[in-house]
């Protein structure tokens, strides 16, 4: 039986490679169209569609200052740029896609050593 689930065995950003940390989570987002229904005067019901960005979150990576880690990540924010990005799962299937970091500021936990990363982009595809 193959493995549904797991630790991320390996993320690169950029041609970085980060170490995960054991408990991440991460939820992998691919592009398509999030739906949402509204009533016309008769009642009939009228789907409305808007592009969902591809991406991923919750990847908790530990952040070495050595280096400079937190900085290369926030760089890439900061020049909205978007940059590749691969994902492999403990099963060995990877993901690869291109995107930026999203939210209102990529930080670093001081106690742990861990940032929580999400990336937003056009595409997110197993390879």
């Amino acid at each position: 039986m193959a493995l549904k689930g797991g630790d991320i065995r390996k993320f690169t950003y950029a041609g970085k490679e980060f170490d995960v940390s054991p408990d991440a989570d991460v939820t992998l987002l691919l592009a398509g169209v999030d739906v949402t229904s509204t009533a016309a005067g008769n009642g009939n019901p009228i789907p409305l569609g808007k592009r969902r960005l591809a991406g991923l979150d919750g990847l908790a990576i530990i952040l070495d200052d050595s280096r400079k880690d937190l900085e290369f990540i926030v760089n890439i924010q900061t020049q909205g740029d978007a940059k590749p990005y691969t994902i492999e799962l403990i099963s060995g299937i990877v993901y690869a896609g291109t995107g930026l970091p999203e939210g209102d500021g990529f930080g670093k936990s001081s106690a742990s050593g861990v940032g929580t990363l999400a990336i937003r982009g056009k595409t997110l595809e197993q390879i």
